[in-house]
C-alpha cells in the first residue's frame, strides 16, 4: 500500500541510479479521490486516510505536536482520528513519532507473549488468550501494558525483534 501510494501520488527521485518515489504529502492525499486511494490497495482504509490527511493539511489536527506529549496522551489524541484504534495509534507512535516505548500488539506479538512470557502475565489472561481468536480492548490494554512495563523505555524495539522472531520460527 505504501509503495502504491508513493508511486501514484509521490515525487519520483533517483538515488544511485535507482528510482524511488517519495511518500505523498497530506495535501496530496487530502486531494486524492477515494477511488484512487482504494486503487492503491487501501480498501476500507481509503476514507480514513483521506479524512486524516485533510485534517492534517488543514491544521485541524497537529500531528507533529504529538512528539512533545507523553506517550499515553499522544495515543489518546491519535485515537480521536477516524479509523485509529489502540494498535494503529501505537504503530504511529512507534514508527513516526519516535515514541520508542510504544508497544503495538497484533496476533504475532500476542503469540510471542503466550509462547515466551506467559509466566509473566496473569494466568487467567494467558488462558483466555490461548483460547481466543482475537484480542478484545481489555486484553489489548493488558498486553500493551505488560510490554511497556516489562521491556521499558525501548519496548518498541523489543516488539519489533519479537515480532520478527515469531514470524521466522512459525
Amino acid at each position: 500500500m505504501l509503495n502504491n501510494l508513493s508511486r501514484k501520488f509521490g515525487q519520483k527521485t533517483t538515488l544511485d541510479e535507482t528510482e524511488f518515489y517519495t511518500f505523498p504529502t497530506p495535501k496530496q492525499l487530502a486531494n486524492a479521490t477515494n477511488q484512487d486511494l482504494t486503487a492503491c490497495g487501501l480498501g476500507y482504509r481509503a476514507k480514513y486516510v483521506k479524512w486524516t490527511s485533510k485534517r492534517i493539511f488543514e491544521n485541524t489536527f497537529e500531528l507533529e505536536s504529538l512528539r512533545q506529549l507523553p506517550c499515553e496522551q499522544a495515543k489518546k489524541a491519535l485515537c480521536t482520528l477516524p479509523g485509529v484504534g489502540p494498535k494503529v495509534a501505537d504503530c504511529i507512535l512507534l514508527f513516526s513519532l519516535e515514541k520508542l516505548e510504544a508497544f503495538p500488539v497484533d496476533r504475532w506479538v500476542e503469540r510471542v507473549i503466550l509462547n515466551h512470557y506467559a509466566q509473566q502475565i496473569p494466568t487467567e489472561l494467558a488462558q483466555k488468550l490461548a483460547t481466543n481468536t482475537g484480542l478484545n480492548d481489555s486484553q489489548y490494554k493488558k498486553l500493551n501494558a505488560f510490554g511497556r512495563q516489562y521491556f521499558g523505555e525501548y519496548a518498541g524495539y523489543a516488539q519489533e525483534y519479537l515480532y520478527h522472531y515469531e514470524r521466522l520460527i512459525t
